[in-house]
């Protein structure tokens, strides 16, 4: 039995939610999906995002017709049905990762390199820590100082909940950061994304989805040609 195949071959009835039947009491995902966009305007008064952090946040709906199309803050509206690659079920929705976060950032290197590595104190997460099962490893683990983490490295510092994802070198390789793994911060070679809503949104459903081959597929469309692949933000 090729068990990798019938791994994404799971993955792939997952992410179309054809691996168990669809419960019609659910909320429609429309329903959160507006609720993480009133309270995104709402951060922006409170000063915890900038008017900058959603200016470019967009609605997919389906038209009339039955194509796809996305509304700009402008107003304008653009056909993407060729982005769609496959119908969802009653409920489900098709959204920008940017418009249900909060952040959607990168690690850094520590100016002083590798020579910023301590015995131990703050864990600085590589691709090498992500394991197969979507969570952190802190076997191998390299250590920074608190110094390091809190000035030089204070835009990466990581919070639970985060969604990880390898973008230089190994693509795509996921993990969520637990309450357990922290703290932490993570270098050039991992993003992270900071959900609005992490109670509403099932994170780990996230990295099902970018680990099958669908989505990993069109991820690796996005790479650039380089002498090691990078995916960019």
């Amino acid at each position: 039995m090729d068990t990798k195949a019938l791994r994404q071959k799971i993955l792939d009835l997952a992410i179309r939610g054809k691996l168990v039947p669809q419960n019609p009491n659910d909320e429609p995902a429309s329903v959160l999906l507006e609720r993480i966009r009133a309270e995104k305007q709402q951060m922006v008064k409170d000063g915890k995002l900038k008017a900058k952090d959603i200016k470019n946040d967009t609605v997919i709906f389906l038209g009339d017709d039955n194509l796809h199309y996305e509304k700009f803050p402008d107003g304008t509206v653009k056909c993407i049905q060729d982005e769609i690659p496959f119908e969802l079920p009653q409920g489900w929705e098709w959204c920008r990762l940017r418009n249900i976060s909060s952040i959607i950032s990168k690690g850094t290197t520590p100016k002083a390199g590798k020579n910023a590595y301590i015995d131990g104190d703050i864990g600085f997460v590589r691709i090498e820590n992500l394991t197969d099962n979507y969570s952190i490893s802190h076997e191998d683990m390299k250590y920074i100082s608190n110094t390091t983490h809190i000035n030089e490295l204070k835009r990466s510092i990581l919070q639970e909940h985060d969604l990880l994802i390898t973008i230089a070198g190994t693509l795509g390789k996921t993990a969520v950061v637990r309450k357990e793994n922290l703290p932490l911060n993570t270098n050039q070679a991992i993003a992270f994304i900071r959900f609005i809503d992490f109670e509403a949104i099932n994170i780990l459903f996230y990295c099902l989805i970018i680990s099958s081959n669908t989505i990993k597929n069109r991820l690796l469309l996005q790479t650039k040609v380089t002498s090691i692949p990078n995916l960019t933000l």
